[in-house]
């Protein structure tokens, strides 16, 4: 199961964002299920169309509603075919 930046739409592995040793090295920025900055985000704000856009924003929510319930957002991302 994955979580997904609400800022990029990059899907993460549940295990691997949790993992700390795997994660220090890396520039996640999250609060709970809520990542609002990954490895993947660019430099700049990302170019989404307004269908990614909206994406964003339902993740975005979602992940924020369910905060340290991580298994909770990575299931209901799964369930509204939010993955990848």
């Amino acid at each position: 199961m994955d979580l997904m930046c609400s800022r990029c739409l990059e899907p993460w592995e549940l295990d691997y964002v949790t993992d700390p040793d795997v994660v220090k090295d890396k520039e996640f920025k999250r609060n709970g299920a809520l990542i609002v900055h990954c490895p993947a985000c660019p430099k700049g704000k990302p170019k989404l169309t307004k269908a990614e856009q909206d994406k964003a924003a339902i993740v975005y929510a979602l992940s924020d509603l369910l905060g340290d319930d991580m298994d909770g957002a990575a299931c209901m991302l799964e369930d509204m075919e939010m993955g990848f």
